[in-house]
């Protein structure tokens, strides 16, 4: 099913994602979203925490607000 909502940018570029777009997501206050422009659309999809130096989705551990994988982890401990 497509669902579709006309918003209003603000001056400094901003909309709401409407609430049951959110919920459908489940996006809630803080969470990172992706943003990308593929043929003239803008797509928005959740972020997944994923590794900063590889990019891994799996075997993640927290370190200051980012993630590292494990495999990442050791190579920077030798």
């Amino acid at each position: 099913m497509i669902h579709k909502s006309y918003k209003a940018i603000d001056n400094l570029g901003r909309i709401v994602i409407p609430k049951d777009f959110r919920r459908e997501l489940d996006l809630v206050e803080k969470d990172n979203v992706m943003l990308e422009l593929q043929e003239g659309r803008i797509i928005i999809t959740k972020a997944e925490p994923s590794c900063v130096f590889c990019g891994s989705t799996e075997n993640l551990m927290p370190c200051k607000g980012k993630y590292l994988c494990r495999d990442c982890a050791k190579d920077i401990s030798k």
